[in-house]
């Protein structure tokens, strides 16, 4: 499974998605700023450019996005209750 998060430097809402993030997969997340012009292109791939100017965190999972700390955390659970 391969798990990306799109942030932002001083995201107070990518902070917090971060430390609530269940422990097995905090190694599996693979961060982004996506202020940088080098991830531009990954941003991109991931058709997440009008997602990223919505709400930080993004966080993609099998190329599915979840915007907003909400909808990532909410994801990352059922994840963690399925035994991903």
């Amino acid at each position: 499974m391969e798990m990306i998060m799109f942030t932002s430097p001083g995201c107070k809402y990518c902070e917090l998605v971060k430390k609530r993030m269940p422990p097995q997969f905090v190694d599996k997340v693979h961060y982004y700023d996506c202020t940088l012009k080098e991830n531009e292109n990954l941003v991109a791939y991931y058709s997440a450019y009008h997602a990223v100017r919505k709400a930080l965190p993004v966080l993609v999972v099998d190329e599915e996005l979840f915007v907003g700390p909400e909808a990532a955390l909410k994801r990352l659970r059922e994840l963690d209750e399925n035994g991903a």
